[in-house]
């Protein structure tokens, strides 16, 4: 930082900005400037440039997609994904609006800027060139190390790909050894979930925690269920869960005992591709952001996966593997479309259910299919969603999909009891509940803002905090930093609806569980990123109890204001999560779970029929 310092000698104050994600870099960055340096806050702005620019952006990929959809690969890749998790297209757009309406102000124009990226230095030369903004680059050489070290890991990726792979068909092949396959028998529904390492017991017992209830009422119907599965964070660790899979009593389509070694190669051939890929790109709002197109479009590892398992449903065809209904786990990420394209190829007449069993939040842009999606044969023929206001959600971009309300499997326990009844109305204890989400960033920062609010509200009480089931609770306090962990905060793993029977108040961000909350009449603080695009499932919702906080002063004025909330208001509140959970979720019945199996309905009956003759 000192060589930053030198380049402004006087004792005037410095604006400066920060364009990236890491929260705890943008604090020790803030510390290392000291008082004179002065950050502009872009948390309200970047807020609301997403919302504001979001349909236009959408609008854009739609012609995108037109000018680079004919070949199926491209669909495949990181640039139509809209993946804000491994595309970084829609934030950049955003930092450069940010920029943009900075400098229209005059007076908050920025000394001097932070940026994670080299590409998007490269784009932010183009916007600046075009005003005749004069820009110097403090540290050049950065150019030339991140060009090198991007090829580098293109590379490193390529590598640990081939060895995923190979681990994969390896531990496939061992496992297969002396074991007999299970079978299905017509008709049967292929069922596509993501796989845990502890979703199989040892002794092969299966627990979909995506779809529970939904197996116990197929087999009562009579149907026979194939699962697709979609493996989460195995690494290189597949031997132990593919002979759990060998074990079990369900049937599990292993991709490895179909595929040949040409179907890998070709996958391969993908990414030793990419760098010569030619995309057609248009200006996005008069910029030209085709260079950051280039580098997602390199970045583009899930195709290998996309592209394998595209070649098996395509094969299933060839060997007469047929099913009759597929329920794809739909987020619209290039695994859905290699999946749902491949089926609806190689089996015309088989109908595709997209099952979106979660909410939605505005810039998790992949969530909403849009037309050239619709128009290229990727998306599925029926969208299944947990009620009427979520229909409404997923049809932001486009209303050429056909979808029906289903039963929230995932969420039956908020209808189990008279909803919230056990809950206490009585803030005796005053309990603060922080719910982290399964971002580590994210979750950095809500405890940043928490712990700087408790200091100047002056909170000595216990503070529960929830770690994401993702996270090792000793992974949160050595990344927060265990010296600095306060002692009033105090790692909460047991129950969610046992601690929100004692909660007072929430807060957090990003996660379904602040809906449940707002249901047991708990009042929600949600936490806005600070440099970073939001992820707020009460988007929208505007009711007494739900607040967003933009700083760690809000957030200290909306804990004193609902931590003494009366009994009586809070009586309310839960009065008023009751009507809120219509808005979200539907209870499971006969009626909501034949959603799922309803086009398949008369070959149910038929096979019936000819079982009991």
């Amino acid at each position: 930082m000192s060589k930053i310092k030198k380049l402004f000698p006087n004792n005037k104050e410095i604006s400066w900005l920060y364009f990236a994600e890491d929260f705890s870099r943008l604090c020790k960055i803030e510390y290392e400037l000291g008082e004179k340096f002065k950050r502009i806050d872009i948390t309200r702005i970047l807020n609301d440039v997403s919302n504001d620019i979001r349909h236009d952006f959408m609008a854009w990929m739609d012609d995108i997609n037109k000018l680079n959809g004919h070949n199926i690969e491209w669909w495949f890749g990181n640039i139509s994904s809209r993946d804000i998790d491994t595309s970084n297209l829609f934030r950049y757009c955003c930092y450069i609006d940010v920029i943009e309406r900075l400098w229209q102000k005059n007076d908050e124009v920025p000394k001097l800027i932070f940026i994670e990226s080299v590409v998007f230095v490269k784009l932010f030369k183009v916007w600046a060139l075009k005003r005749n903004i004069s820009v110097q680059f403090i540290n050049p050489i950065i150019f030339v190390y991140e060009t090198f070290n991007k090829y580098v890991r293109y590379v490193l990726n390529l590598v640990s790909s081939v060895l995923r792979m190979s681990n994969r068909f390896i531990s496939a092949y061992i496992s297969k050894v002396g074991q007999k396959a299970n079978k299905v028998n017509n008709p049967f529904v292929i069922i596509d979930t993501f796989i845990y390492s502890n979703s199989l017991s040892d002794n092969g017992n299966f627990n979909d925690r995506y779809y529970p209830y939904l197996y116990d009422y197929l087999s009562e119907k009579g149907i026979s269920i194939a699962v697709h599965p979609i493996f989460v964070d195995m690494r290189y660790f597949y031997l132990s869960i593919y002979k759990k899979i060998r074990k079990s009593k369900n049937f599990f389509i292993i991709k490895e005992d179909y595929l040949t070694i040409y179907d890998y190669l070709f996958a391969l051939g993908y990414l030793l591709r990419s760098p010569f890929r030619n995309i057609n790109s248009k200006p996005f709002r008069n910029l030209d952001i085709s260079i950051i197109m280039k580098e997602d479009n390199l970045n583009s590892w899930m195709a290998i996966e996309a592209i394998l398992i595209y070649r098996l449903f395509i094969k299933f065809a060839k060997i007469n593997f047929h099913f009759d209904l597929l329920i794809n786990w739909y987020e619209n990420q290039v695994l859905d479309r290699a999946l749902i394209a491949a089926t609806r190829k190689a089996f015309p007449d088989i109908k595709v259910v997209g099952v979106q069993m979660f909410i939605h939040t505005p810039n998790i842009l992949n969530l909403y299919p849009i037309q050239s999606e619709i128009d290229a044969g990727i998306t599925p023929h029926i969208l299944l969603e947990m009620s009427n206001n979520n229909i409404e959600k997923a049809l932001t971009y486009t209303k050429n999909i056909k979808c029906k309300v289903c039963a929230s499997l995932r969420y039956s326990h908020l209808f189990q009891t008279n909803n919230n009844t056990d809950h206490d109305v009585k803030g005796k204890g005053k309990i603060i509940l922080v719910l982290l989400p399964g971002f580590i960033f994210e979750s950095m920062e809500i405890l940043e803002n928490v712990y700087k609010c408790i200091r100047v509200i002056d909170y000595h009480r216990i503070i529960h905090i929830k770690p994401h089931h993702s996270f090792n609770p000793k992974t949160i306090i050595r990344m927060f930093g265990s010296k600095r962990w306060p002692q009033n905060f105090k790692i909460y793993t047991g129950k969610l609806e046992d601690i929100f029977k004692q909660a007072d108040v929430v807060i957090s961000a990003h996660t379904s569980a602040i809906v449940e909350a707002v249901i047991y009449g708990i009042p929600v603080i949600c936490t806005m990123r600070q440099t970073t695009l939001n992820h707020n499932m009460l988007y929208g919702l505007d009711i007494e109890f739900v607040s967003e906080v933009f700083t760690y002063v809000e957030m200290g004025e909306k804990l004193n204001q609902y931590l003494n909330v009366s009994d009586k208001k809070r009586e309310e509140f839960r009065i008023t999560g009751t009507k809120i959970r219509a808005m979200y979720f539907t209870p499971v019945n006969k009626e909501t779970m034949n959603s799922f199996i309803e086009s398949i309905s008369e070959t149910i009956e038929s096979a019936n029929m000819a079982r009991s003759h």
